[in-house]
């Protein structure tokens, strides 16, 4: 039995392949309304300013599921190994470097993912109001951050954080909870498919397939398939197509570059 099976069959509880699988399926419901935002405002930057909730709601659950699935990962190797102490660490970074040997690039990845996920479940910081037109782009956005939400938060988000461009400092997550959105989703399904290589699992588990019973859309069930699955390398390919943003493009192909 090879190494991998042989983890699989003695840790089949750890779930983190389930949350990964879900996660996807939620980058694949954001992608859809992403491609509606066609003409939204932009910051001066060239970041699209506005996002739909419906875009916003999938792709924050996919970051919340990529961090579960890496948490996962890192716990089901811990214990194959019988790493000691390991749970007196809480940071994922620290989790992870225990069982793999981390670039510095890819320790700011996964530090800003986990901001970004921080962001989402603790509601850390806020815009006060957005309004949205029919066709999902913002009639009015008043973009005052909290102050107490903003001074008061733990040590990363004031290292990582570029407070006037509202994203990390270095591959560019949104850190306002409504601003998150389909792009952020990639880059951390781009982060996750990393570890695991890493890890020696690569494309090889878990097998996602585009089964329209998982919640995948229409569209995305046509994808043709070889072997009856899509490795993660082909959905990374296959959503990076509906990047039509100049930004959204340098983004996920600077983070590529660099991990």
């Amino acid at each position: 039995m090879s190494y991998i099976e042989n983890l699989k069959e003695k840790y089949i509880s750890a779930q983190w392949g389930l949350f990964l699988e879900s996660a996807v399926v939620n980058l694949d419901l954001a992608r859809e309304i992403y491609q509606k935002n066609k003409n939204n405002e932009k910051f001066k930057n060239g970041r699209r300013k506005s996002i739909a909730i419906r875009e916003n709601i999938p792709a924050s659950i996919s970051i919340v599921l990529f961090t579960s699935s890496l948490e996962g990962i890192a716990n089901a190797h811990a214990f194959y190994k019988q790493n000691k102490n390991f749970n007196q660490f809480d940071d994922l970074v620290d989790r992870l470097s225990l069982v793999l040997n981390l670039s510095g690039n890819l320790k700011n990845a996964i530090k800003e993912l986990s901001i970004t996920r921080d962001g989402i479940i603790h509601g850390y910081i806020w815009i006060k109001s957005r309004r949205y037109k029919s066709d999902y782009s913002i009639r009015f956005v008043k973009s005052y951050l909290w102050k107490p939400f903003k001074l008061n938060l733990r040590s990363k988000f004031k290292t990582f954080v570029d407070w006037k461009n509202r994203t990390t400092k270095h591959f560019k997550f949104s850190v306002i909870p409504t601003d998150i959105n389909f792009v952020d989703a990639l880059l951390g399904l781009t982060i996750t498919k990393k570890v695991l290589d890493l890890l020696g699992w690569g494309n090889k588990y878990p097998r996602i397939y585009n089964l329209k019973e998982m919640g995948f859309s229409k569209e995305t069930t046509k994808i043709p398939l070889s072997d009856n699955f899509c490795t993660l390398d082909d959905w990374i390919n296959y959503f990076a197509k509906y990047l039509e943003h100049r930004y959204d493009k340098s983004i996920f192909e600077y983070l590529q570059q660099s991990l």
